[in-house]
């Protein structure tokens, strides 16, 4: 206890060097010196910001200011949870307020950051008209949006759908609907099929399907329930390598590509899965799944086609439709995946800096209806060290 404070004294001085700092939050972080480190800190946190004649509500502002910066033990696990970050809070809080008064000696000067908290995503969306005019489906009111050859587009609660106008002409004419970083947004197809549509994703669909088969086209992660008609295929085309053919069924398709792959997920029903070339015809790699089976499809165009579909047998399922029932799903992810997500949901940009990537994986799940700041918390609870410049997040090394 006596070296402990001894090096917090160095440390309120400025003086201390980065082992001694080590030596500190390892103490301030060990859960049985909680009640001696409030103590301590409560104790010279008043009689730093005293005699530093900085007002309390200052004093306070440039603690909330350190908490977003503050630096982590220097001892970083490689696998983590975010189940347990919300009952550990307060050695968050205890480390903060630990550098805080380190920093606070050395800047008398600090200004507090005004940025205000990202709200998660909303839903919303914007249509793209067959005339090629938009709609902001965010501020859109309920009721008749557009007409469309064959069809009434109606809002409803934040639902698109599809009314048939009888004695329509034949003429095939298209929508699209795009959501861009931070909203979703769901809608009803004009067959009655149900689609939702991830952050930085868009589909592309006529507005009566009429022929031999109902297609339509993706970009980003669409969750499928698919309406049946035998007599008429529903078919999906991922962005010219994927294609998705069902007569009636509910799947996920993760098509943004960010690690390389084209991931479909079969909840119920049946589907196959083609690979298609750039030019999107059809190769001869293809596939049928069963429920609870995935196929996965390299993004590559320099191997066979026949090796470039794999079909997992016993999918993660949860973690495939987690974002549609409102939650992240981080089980086995790399961090570099997780901040893909991130940047999606909350519209902001995420760097490494050095171009260093942290080699860590986490387990766990939690809501995604939190603001960035709540999970920036669960990352720091973690050690994961970063730094927020207005809406870039810079992860450290």
């Amino acid at each position: 206890m006596e070296r402990v404070l001894e090096i917090y004294e160095r440390a309120l001085a400025g003086k201390a060097t980065e082992e001694e700092m080590n030596i500190l939050r390892s103490w301030l972080a060990d859960r049985e010196n909680t009640v001696p480190a409030q103590e301590l800190l409560e104790q010279s946190f008043f009689r730093t910001t005293t005699t530093a004649d900085i007002p309390a509500e200052k004093a306070q502002a440039i603690l909330q200011a350190i908490v977003a910066v503050d630096k982590a033990p220097a001892v970083i696990p490689r696998v983590f949870t975010l189940r347990r970050w919300w009952a550990a809070a307060s050695v968050t809080l205890l480390l903060a307020a630990g550098t805080a008064y380190y920093l606070l000696q050395q800047h008398q000067t600090i200004h507090t950051p005004t940025m205000a908290d990202v709200a998660p995503a909303h839903k919303g969306a914007i249509l793209t008209l067959s005339d090629g005019s938009q709609v902001v489906l965010d501020s859109a009111k309920n009721g008749l949006v557009a007409s469309q050859n064959g069809a009434r587009v109606l809002l409803d609660s934040g639902q698109l759908s599809y009314n048939p106008v009888a004695g329509s002409a034949n003429e095939v004419t298209y929508n699209t609907i795009n959501t861009p970083k931070g909203r979703q947004f769901n809608l009803q197809l004009p067959d009655g099929t149900m689609v939702w549509l991830n952050a930085a994703s868009s589909i592309r669909y006529p507005t009566l399907f009429n022929g031999t088969e109902r297609k339509v086209e993706i970009t980003g992660e669409a969750y499928f329930e698919v309406a049946q008609n035998s007599k008429m295929p529903f078919r999906i085309s991922a962005g010219n390598q994927a294609q998705v053919e069902v007569l009636g069924t509910s799947f996920n398709i993760n098509a943004y590509g960010d690690n390389g792959t084209i991931n479909t997920t079969l909840i119920s029903g049946a589907v196959a899965v083609k690979h298609t070339s750039i030019k999107g015809t059809a190769a001869s790699g293809r596939v049928i799944l069963k429920p609870g089976q995935a196929a996965q499809i390299k993004i590559a165009h320099d191997i066979d086609a026949a090796d470039k579909i794999k079909v997992i047998p016993d999918a993660d399922i949860n973690k495939a439709v987690a974002w549609k029932n409102g939650a992240f799903n981080l089980e086995g992810a790399s961090l570099k995946e997780v901040m893909k997500e991130i940047e999606r949901w909350y519209d902001i940009e995420v760097v490494y800096e050095n171009d260093k990537i942290p080699d860590i994986y986490f387990t766990g799940e939690m809501s995604r209806n939190v603001t960035l700041s709540s999970f920036l918390k669960a990352l720091k609870e973690w050690q994961i060290n970063y730094r927020l410049e207005n809406k870039r997040l810079i992860i450290l090394p």
